[in-house]
């Protein structure tokens, strides 16, 4: 909702003054407050003069009075005025020097619209003082929601009492205004009678819960995303489930099960799903046959509850919330303002009370009151803003928790500092509640519509050309930074790498008809591959110690973050003859892989590693990287010499391959400011494919900037291309 909605009349002439509180003097009285702080009115600007840092200050409302009468109205106890002094006395002695010199000052209040992004509600009113053209503080207004200047301001004050009777209840009021006042919600998702999943937590009796076999029932249910951080002794097993069908003591479950047992409960609903209850924990073919359905579980769940606070299943997330703390970058916090806010009645509001008042006297005007949230205060600058508050919560760190966030149509987000509700249609505070900090910053992944739709359209693939494939290519295109966004998360098991992320993967083939090989896709595999370790300070990792966990021209073959920027057209240096997948379990066609390989028709360069790019960035695994020309008897033919002075770098997939000494660099796209690949080394020890061809194994992606682009890739494109296979 605008701020427009709650611009308010100035105080009319039909009704009488609102009675003046004693905190503030008549002088600031019949000023600034008559005028509602100027917040509903043309924001104020800051105009630069000169380069000497001259502001001119337009718009707002402006007055001017003089230091002494301040001191004086101050001491009589207004506490505007004695705010006003504060702010004098905490700024910079240049800055009280010329303040005293010169006596007089003009004060400057009203909106600013500079700094809408950095909390929410997004429409969330800011407020800010000037002093002779000097910004002296900024800060958000918010207004608690049975204040009569409620009616005007957008924001609340921040809940706390995130677990309470009446913040669940406002939570409920969410769910409802989605279900049945948001078009693109009820179009993609409607959960009314969907199958239910094959167990859930009957939660009618919160105390005394019990597992359900639902047997194909149809209906709405509840799914909990949250972190294990330990042991679940208590979870299904196959020694149990009889008697968790009879009934659970609630008393044993950890805290964080119980309070989604609750919170189910408070919401009005009845069914549970959470994993630790509702697959048997040491059966294998259950989880199997579990895992096959769990891009259904969270897509069709009514609401997901994510216990985004908790770091362990033991913590639980429904303790009150501490207030805020919002610091400078000295550590400073800065103090609230609490104002009051003269509240001009509606037209129709005065007519009433006029009407039906027993004397002719106007009616008196109601007084709220407002609070300022600072962001800057010219004495002690700006506070520490949050860039993504989702990226601070424990849960943000487990790879499996982002599947089921993306996947859910409706999740109620219990986080670090307060509660939020996220849907199909937007994101917002239950309650309008104010929170410094923009959303969830990784709302810009959230899935395409399209893969909600239990009809989706059929796109054409790029394989055809006579068909325009470029929303095929666009949906393509999301997938890339799921990538990045999934392999900045852990897993506490490496074989669940892929598992992890298997019910987004399965949502996007389900619209994109192509076959997926261990992260990767088909039509777009050369493109695919060109992913590489992320540059973003972070070290060069060591292989994960496990047996196999995907081939190595796989991203999910390696441990840290990765950019996969991925696109499907671009002028491509090599050809893929042949690339197949071995599935661990079959049925499971998203799950687990036990082997792999990808035969390519392409140029062989032999390079060498020279020394880092940033002798600062020790461990990063970035090098230079030089190209040669082949030997005698390689298939490579002498005339390439002149590769020899073109250089470029090299990322390493892991720490253990830095050391290799001899490595291959395989072209596989030219753009206009460069060309990249993959850096490869021969693995005669290891069996391919076909018994001609030798297998190679990827150790990293190079890329190469060259002023004169078009003679490399001239001289690259005249290289004979051989077939060789990378397992």
């Amino acid at each position: 909702m605008g701020p427009s909605k709650f611009w308010p009349p100035l105080l009319s002439l039909r009704t009488a003054p609102p009675p003046r509180p004693f905190s503030i003097c008549q002088f600031c009285w019949v000023r600034p407050f008559a005028n509602h702080l100027r917040l509903f009115e043309a924001p104020v600007r800051e105009q630069w003069l000169n380069d000497k840092g001259v502001i001119e200050v337009d718009g707002g409302y402006s007055y001017t009075t003089s230091w002494p009468e301040l001191e004086s109205r101050a001491l009589a106890g207004c506490t505007w005025c004695n705010m006003l002094l504060s702010l004098r006395e905490a700024s910079s002695p240049s800055t009280q020097h010329s303040a005293r010199q010169s006596r007089r000052v003009k004060i400057t209040i009203g909106r600013h619209d500079g700094m809408g992004d950095v909390c929410t509600p997004p429409s969330t009113q800011d407020f800010v003082i000037f002093l002779d053209n000097v910004r002296a503080i900024w800060g958000h207004v918010y207004a608690a929601a049975d204040n009569p200047a409620a009616s005007f301001i957008v924001a609340r004050p921040r809940i706390l009492d995130v677990g309470s009777s009446r913040t669940l209840q406002l939570a409920r009021t969410c769910l409802d205004d989605c279900m049945h006042g948001h078009p693109r919600c009820i179009l993609l998702h409607s959960s009314s009678n969907t199958r239910l999943p094959t167990r859930l937590i009957d939660c009618a009796d919160a105390d005394r819960p019990r597992l359900l076999s639902t047997i194909g029932q149809r209906g709405i249910y509840v799914a909990l995303s949250y972190v294990w951080g330990e042991d679940q002794p208590h979870s299904t097993t196959t020694a149990n489930i009889s008697d968790y069908e009879s009934g659970i003591d609630g008393a044993v479950l950890p805290q964080t099960i119980r309070d989604a047992i609750y919170v189910t409960h408070a919401l009005g609903m009845r069914y549970l799903w959470a994993d630790t209850l509702c697959i048997i924990q040491d059966s294998a073919e259950d989880k199997s046959r579990e895992l096959g359905y769990m891009h259904e579980i969270y897509r069709y769940a009514h609401l997901t509850i994510v216990a985004a606070s908790a770091r362990k299943v033991s913590d639980g997330f429904l303790e009150p919330r501490r207030p805020a703390s919002d610091t400078t970058e000295d550590g400073i916090t800065l103090p609230e303002l609490t104002l009051p806010f003269p509240v001009s009645l509606p037209p129709s509001r005065a007519a009433s009370k006029r009407t039906n008042a027993s004397h002719t006297s106007p009616p008196r005007q109601p007084v709220g009151e407002v609070h300022i949230s600072p962001i800057y205060m010219s004495a002690y600058g700006w506070v520490h803003l949050k860039p993504d508050s989702l990226s601070a919560e424990p849960i943000s760190a487990r790879a499996w928790c982002m599947q089921e966030f993306q996947m859910s149509p409706r999740v109620l987000f219990f986080g670090t500092e307060t509660l939020r509700f996220r849907c199909l249609s937007s994101t917002r505070n239950v309650g309008d509640s104010f929170l410094r900090g923009p959303l969830l910053a990784r709302e810009q992944h959230v899935l395409p519509d399209m893969l909600f739709l239990r009809d989706p359209p059929q796109l054409a693939l790029p394989s055809d050309p006579d068909a325009d494939s470029t929303e095929w290519a666009r949906l393509h295109g999301k997938w890339g930074p799921l990538v990045q966004d999934y392999t900045r998360r852990t897993v506490s098991y490496p074989s669940d790498k892929l598992v992890a992320c298997s019910a987004m993967a399965a949502a996007f083939q389900r619209v994109l008809r192509a076959d997926y090989l261990a992260g990767l896709w088909r039509p777009t595999l050369l493109m695919d591959l060109l992913w590489h370790r992320a540059r973003e300070g972070a070290r060069c990792l060591p292989r994960p110690r496990c047996w196999y966990r995907a081939p190595s021209w796989s991203w999910a073959a390696i441990d840290g973050p990765v950019d996969a920027n991925m696109s499907t057209v671009e002028s491509l240096l090599a050809v893929v003859v042949q690339c197949e997948v071995v599935l661990k379990d079959a049925t499971l066609r998203f799950g687990e892989v036990k082997g792999g390989f990808l035969v390519l028709h392409a140029a062989l360069i032999p390079c060498t590693r020279g020394p880092p790019v940033d002798e600062a960035e020790e461990g990063a695994g970035r090098y230079r990287l030089h190209l040669h020309s082949a030997a005698d008897g390689d298939a490579q033919p002498r005339d390439m010499d002149s590769l020899s002075k073109f250089a470029g770098e090299v990322r390493f997939d892991s720490e253990d391959d830095i050391e290799v000494a001899t490595m291959s660099a395989i072209p596989i796209r030219l753009d206009d400011e460069y060309i990249d690949g993959l850096v490869v080394v021969a693995v005669p020890d290891k069996l391919a494919s076909r018994s001609w061809l030798m297998p190679y194994r990827r150790v990293g992606y190079f890329r190469i900037y060259e002023e004169k682009l078009y003679n490399l890739g001239w001289k690259i494109a005249k290289l004979p291309l051989v077939d060789f296979e990378l397992i």
